[in-house]
Formats: C-alpha cells, sequence, structure tokens
C-alpha cells in the first residue's frame, strides 16, 4: 500500500448523508475524504477571547491578589467592604486628606490604654497552599517610630503568623513579610494592628503568591495558554469606557481604584471598583506568554483624542517619540506592535458625554479616528458600529461608516444567544446547537452585504465579531460548550468568504472557560472545546456539505501531514460515523479520537466525561466509531 506521506491530502470532503433524521439513526453516516483542492485558511484571531477586568475576570480571577478591596475604596460614607474595625471604632477611620493609591487611606489612632487598634479581613480568597511562600506588603505612614503587628489566623482562629514590623515617621514606607504556609488554609483571617499611641496610616495591603506572573496566578495563565488563543482584546467590552489607562503605569499599589462606573453588573463582585491590577505592560505580558496578539478598545466617553493618540505612542512608538520614550524607561525598549485598534464600545449603549447619540458619536469617531491613525498609520481601526440578529441599525451605522470610512478599517458586531432565544425558555439542545448556523450566520451574511453596499467597492472592510456567548456573567455548563463548538466550527467555515477576521469569546475567567477558586483553577466547558478545536489554527478548511443531524468541519495543516475533524451530534439519539479517507493510508494507521460527551441531556448539565481512544483504520481505509448523543468529538490523522 501507498504510504500517504508521499501523496498530498485532500482538502475537499464529500459527506453523504441520509435525509431523515429517524434513518440517520440507523444507518452510517458516511464522511469521505478526497484528494484536491485547498479550502479557506483559518485565522488563529478566530480563536480570540475578551479579557475584561470585570465581576470575577481579576479579583478571584486572573489576578494573584489575595486581599480584598486592598486599597480600601468606598463608594459611600461606610467603612470600605470587606474590612472590619478591630478595637474601639472611634478609633479606626477613613482618612479622605491623607490618600495613597487615590484619595483615601485608613487611619488608626490608638488609645491610650494599651488596647490595640486595627482591621481585619476574613474570606475564602484568603487561602494558602501547604509548602508555598507567600509575600505580604503593606504601605504606612507615621507621625512617630511605631510597631505594627501583622496576623493571619486560621479558620480555628488559630494564630499561623505573627511579625511585628516598625514605621519610622515620614512619608510612606513600604513594609513587607513573608510567609510559608506550614499548613494549607482556607478561609483565613488577616489583621493588622497597633496599641502605640498616636495615629498610623494605612494605604495599600497586598498578599500573594511569591510565583505570580507580573501579578497574575500562575495556575490561571497556564490555562489560558492551554486554549492556544489567538489574541485578547483589552480592556474590553463596556469597561473599555471607563478605564484610565496612563493610572496603569503608576507602581501597581498605588493605582488608584476605578470607582462605579454606574453600571450594576460590572463590579458588582469587586464592592463597585476595581484595583486596577492588569496595566499596559502586565497585559502585553500576557500576550508575549501566551502567544496571543494584542487587541486594545479605546475610551471615547469624557476622554481626549491626545490620551487615545499617546496610548498608541506608548504602545508602537520608538525610542524618539515622547510615549515611546516613557515606555523604553520602564524597561520595554521593543515596541509592542499593537495591531488592532477599537474606536470605542458599545456607544450606542454605554456612550457618555459627547459620545451620546449617533450624530455625536459618528463625528466624534471621525476625530478620534484621524487621532489614532496620525499616531501610527500603519494600525487598522475597528468602527463601534451596531449590528445582531440579522438587524441592522442604519440611523446609528450610516452617519458612522460615511464619517470614518477614509479611516476604517473593520466594523466591529456583537451577538450572545441570550439575545436570540430566551436561555430560560430554551427546551432542547438541539436549538442551541443550531443556532451558530441558523442565527449566527444570516447575521454576519446581512453585515457583509451591508457594508459592501455602502463602503467603496474597493475597500474590503473586515467584520470583527468581538463578542460571543450564550450569555456574559454566567460560568459553564454543557449549553456553553456546546454552543461553542458550533460557533467555531460555523466560524472556520465561513469567516473566510464573509471576511470576518477576527471573533473573540467573552469571557474566558470565570465566565465559561476557566472556574478559578480560592486554591486551584480548572479548564470549564467551553474551556475544553477551545482546547480540543485549537488544532484548527493555521490549518486550511476542507470545505463540506452539512448534514442534517451533524455539525461536522475539517482542517489540514499547511505541510499537508495532519488531517483534524470536529463533530457535534445534533440529535438525542447515537450516531454512527464512518470515514472513509479515499486517498490511501500507510499500513496498519491509525486516529486519535477525544470526545466529550454530557453527562445528561438536561439544559443545566455542567459537566462533559472527556475520554480519548485510538482507533485503527481498517483495511479499505474506514474508520467507524460511534458518537452520542449531544457529542463533541475531534478525530486526529496526524504522521501522514
Amino acid at each position: 500500500m501507498t504510504k500517504l506521506i508521499t501523496i498530498p491530502i485532500v482538502l475537499a470532503i464529500i459527506i453523504v448523508f441520509i435525509n431523515t433524521s429517524v434513518t440517520a439513526q440507523k444507518q452510517p453516516l458516511v464522511i469521505a475524504v478526497d484528494a484536491t483542492v485547498k479550502g479557506s485558511f483559518i485565522s488563529p484571531l478566530l480563536f480570540g477571547h475578551n479579557l475584561e477586568m470585570t465581576r470575577r475576570g481579576s479579583w478571584s480571577g486572573l489576578s494573584a491578589e489575595m486581599i480584598a478591596n486592598r486599597k480600601f475604596a468606598a463608594t459611600s460614607n461606610q467603612f470600605p467592604k470587606h474590612w472590619k474595625i478591630l478595637g474601639d471604632p472611634h478609633n479606626v477611620r477613613m482618612d479622605t486628606t491623607i490618600g495613597f493609591a487615590g484619595k483615601q487611606s485608613v487611619r488608626i489612632n490608638s488609645p491610650k490604654n494599651g488596647i490595640p487598634a486595627g482591621i481585619s479581613q476574613k474570606q475564602p480568597m484568603l487561602a494558602f497552599t501547604k509548602g508555598k511562600s507567600y509575600a505580604f506588603k503593606v504601605w504606612l505612614k507615621s507621625t512617630a517610630k511605631r510597631s505594627i503587628r501583622l496576623q493571619l489566623f486560621d479558620q480555628r482562629s488559630k494564630p499561623v503568623f505573627d511579625k511585628t514590623l516598625v514605621v519610622e515617621p515620614g512619608s510612606w514606607f513600604l513594609e513587607t513579610a513573608e510567609f510559608k504556609a506550614k499548613s494549607t488554609l482556607t478561609n483565613a483571617e488577616f489583621r493588622i494592628t497597633t496599641k502605640d499611641q498616636g495615629s498610623v496610616w494605612i494605604g495599600a495591603i497586598s498578599s500573594m503568591p511569591n510565583n505570580a506572573f507580573h501579578g497574575m496566578r500562575r495556575d490561571v495563565v497556564d490555562l489560558l495558554k492551554s486554549l492556544q488563543p489567538g489574541c485578547l482584546r483589552f480592556p474590553g467590552g463596556c469597561y473599555a469606557e471607563f478605564y484610565q489607562w496612563k493610572d496603569g503605569l503608576l507602581p501597581r499599589d498605588q493605582r488608584p481604584p476605578i470607582y462605579s462606573t454606574g453600571l450594576d453588573f460590572l463590579l458588582r463582585d469587586t464592592d463597585d471598583t476595581d484595583n486596577h491590577e492588569i496595566g499596559i505592560d502586565e497585559f502585553m505580558a500576557l500576550c508575549e506568554e501566551l502567544g496571543a496578539a494584542p487587541v486594545i478598545t479605546a475610551r471615547l466617553s469624557e476622554n481626549t483624542p491626545g490620551n487615545v493618540a499617546d496610548w498608541i505612542e506608548y504602545c508602537n512608538g520608538d525610542a524618539s517619540t515622547p510615549w515611546g520614550r516613557q515606555r523604553t524607561d520602564r524597561g520595554h525598549a521593543k515596541p509592542y506592535q499593537v495591531r488592532w485598534w477599537f474606536v470605542g464600545n458599545e456607544l450606542y449603549y454605554f456612550g457618555r458625554g459627547e459620545a451620546t447619540g449617533a450624530a455625536n458619536a459618528a463625528s466624534l469617531s471621525a476625530i478620534y479616528s484621524r487621532a489614532m491613525k496620525k499616531a501610527d498609520s500603519s494600525i487598522q481601526l475597528v468602527a463601534t458600529t451596531k449590528f445582531g440578529n440579522g438587524e441592522l441599525s442604519r440611523d446609528w451605522n450610516e452617519p458612522l461608516l460615511t464619517a470614518t470610512a477614509n479611516s476604517l478599517s473593520a466594523v466591529s458586531t456583537h451577538q450572545y444567544l441570550d439575545d436570540q432565544i430566551s436561555l430560560d425558555q430554551l427546551t432542547d439542545l438541539s436549538t442551541l446547537i443550531s443556532a451558530p448556523m441558523r442565527n449566527t450566520l444570516p447575521m454576519l451574511s446581512h453585515v457583509r452585504r451591508y457594508i459592501d453596499s455602502l463602503l467603496p467597492a474597493k475597500q474590503r472592510t473586515a467584520i470583527i465579531y468581538d463578542e460571543w456567548n450564550t450569555r456574559w456573567g454566567i460560568p459553564g455548563n454543557v449549553p456553553m460548550g456546546l454552543y461553542t463548538a458550533s460557533i467555531l466550527n460555523m466560524l472556520c467555515r465561513e469567516a473566510g468568504p464573509l471576511g470576518v477576521e477576527m471573533a473573540c469569546y467573552f469571557m474566558p475567567v470565570n465566565e465559561g472557560a476557566i472556574t478559578v477558586k480560592p486554591l486551584s483553577a480548572s479548564l470549564d466547558a467551553a474551556g475544553y472545546v477551545f482546547e480540543l478545536y485549537k488544532v484548527h489554527q493555521g490549518n486550511y478548511g476542507l470545505p463540506i456539505a452539512q448534514p442534517k443531524d451533524l455539525d461536522v468541519f475539517a482542517s489540514v495543516t499547511p505541510d499537508r501531514h495532519a488531517v483534524y475533524i470536529t463533530l457535534v451530534n445534533n440529535i438525542a439519539q447515537p450516531h454512527k460515523i464512518v470515514l472513509s479517507l479515499t486517498s490511501g493510508m500507510p499500513d496498519s494507521a491509525t486516529a486519535i479520537v477525544k470526545r466529550m460527551i454530557p453527562r445528561s441531556l438536561k439544559l443545566k448539565e455542567k459537566r462533559f466525561n472527556r475520554m480519548e481512544e485510538k482507533l485503527h483504520i481498517s483495511e479499505g481505509n474506514l474508520l467507524v466509531f460511534t458518537v452520542q448523543p449531544g457529542e463533541i468529538t475531534r478525530v486526529a490523522i496526524s504522521g501522514l
């Protein structure tokens, strides 16, 4: 038999299938791989993610910080959330006249009776793993030499760490301490007290493991890397319209908290504030670690074009430019070369000030676009257009696209399944699995036709599908995993013809792809799908006619030495598959089949059973296997 390594792998797939689902369940579905034409390139940018620092994306997510509300942000006259006063409450108060990270600090006035006064915090993220080392940092200020006591208590209120620090009088001073856990601790309590007379101010407190990656949890970073994201979009999302990028150039402890945005869903899990743990340099370090292209959303609301142009110059300018010099002086001599920039985000919902209303947003977008292109003419700009569910908001889009046509490279579109189908009223997984082809593809096709009719024919404007999921703000489950698999199959098939250049899942950390707990992190439903499907990146598609009850896609590597096929079974019965490899295979060839099978077909099911098996390709070049109801499958035939 001829060895396949000497024969070009086919780039066209012919699928023979039975017309009725009843018959299809009884008779095998034959997928024939034949020998000829290379299909569309599958860009890694289609496997992008949003990295929005809201809800549990940063705190109790990607950030390695273990102290909640560590800069004492308060949105009312109440004492900062998560903190408890120790001793006489009259001796501990917020001070807004002496600030450290922003305009606030905690002032402790110890009484003359020698009873300690201070603050404490006890919450789940104060968790320590046996044998690991951790660093405490406390920013203090005092009018005289005083002693400060740091303590850590286990769940039984037994002290496991106790250290006294001496604070000298003068300006703000950083005190540090190291702690190596002798046993695993959960829900620990942290205390900082003093019994010396006089006033001591606390500006910020930090606790994180010593192996943190630029202030981020190493286990979460490693899981993000396993997803192989083609790009990361930062800092959002609607959060981008509140983000202050220059504050991120301050040392992490000194960055002012970003206070409540007026949108209760943004910072609901972080005491209505964000401590700005991840700035532009940390974000770029993460992108480099992951091998992901950086994508940035510029703020238009209550901002200036010059401020955005400065950001671009900081990222992309060389040392001869003012902001490029600042980046170089901060230890980053090589420009970051951020290619993609969004000109605002969802201004039709979240625009404020001059960015309110279609006419204002169009005019403002044109002004910002010119300033951004002047800062770097090579960047690609994405307009904050309004598309969704196949409907086009002409009153918003036409003035915007007309005003920005000369500087625009792409349009933005967002779509969540919950906007199309009420997830609370969904009755079967079949409707969910078919939604990408039934709802999302028509929407993207509408966008393609619309922008082609409005913009010059010579200008092939790209589509950026930069926010998609079943719903934002919820943990992963089987429906989310199935929807993710079907969306990725659809994008791999259709992105080339439609001109979809980028797609970004919303969002990986604690909202479907990665679940973070105090002492561990793990892939969730969508995360396992991304890990399974990442093999398609950089390959070439094999065009397929879709069968009724199976969502299938296949790709071939550029060197034609491997073929990958991904399938989603959209029926409630097992389905027999016959993969026919008609161009010849080596003797005793095998395939690796990875499966994700729902533990149940209930819509609230959270888990898949995952398994892997090696199957022999029989004489006649046939690979036969059965997929279970709702199963997601990847077949890998490599070393060809």
